[in-house]
């Protein structure tokens, strides 16, 4: 079985708001799977929204299902790392 891609990214929505996306890869594109959005400027999340985030796509995958993971510079928190590894 071929890993799973899953890529997170950032960007502004709406007025005011940011989102915290997390996409699977497929075919050439990125499809969102599941995100976040919050009141606030273009820059870092929360390091326990990012494990929110990662934890509620992990319930998604099937155990025996492989994942490859593709993260920007803000997703480089020792919590986020341990949560990925787990």
């Amino acid at each position: 079985m071929q890993p799973l891609g899953l890529v997170v990214d950032g960007r502004v929505v709406g007025r005011g708001g940011v989102a915290r996306m997390l996409h699977v890869v497929c075919k050439g594109r990125a499809w969102p799977l599941a995100w976040q959005v919050r009141k606030g400027q273009k820059g870092h999340f929360p390091e326990d929204l990012h494990i929110a985030l990662v934890t509620h796509v992990y319930n998604l995958i099937p155990p025996e299902g492989a994942v490859v993971l593709l993260g920007e510079g803000e997703f480089d928190g020792t919590r986020r790392q341990q949560t990925v590894q787990a």
